[in-house]
């Protein structure tokens, strides 16, 4: 996936008005946990409306051991793990 291509998709996603709750940085390659992440996700959202999770990030890190009941577009940076190491949700490398 291009950066176009990429914003291309979240201009649909912001124009389907889906709201962006959650940002969270971390230095790249520090082996960040996604847990609480996907743990604040679980508490906050809201069950009525559709959502999704867009990550940028590099992959390594804890994952949760549960899959999340939203769908998740993980968006790899250059150098990031490899796309069949993510154990759900849809994986797009940016070049």
């Amino acid at each position: 996936m291009t950066p176009a291509n990429l914003q291309e998709y979240l201009n649909k996603l912001v124009k389907n008005q889906l709201h962006i709750s959650t940002m969270i940085w971390g230095a790249p390659s520090i082996g960040t946990s996604f847990i609480p992440f996907f743990e604040k996700v679980e508490k906050t959202r809201d069950l009525c409306l559709q959502g999704v999770c867009v990550y940028l990030t590099d992959g390594y890190g804890d994952f949760p051991r549960d899959k999340p009941n939203l769908p998740v577009l993980w968006v790899v940076v250059p150098g990031g793990l490899d796309t069949d190491k993510f154990p759900f949700g849809e994986v797009v490398k940016i070049y």
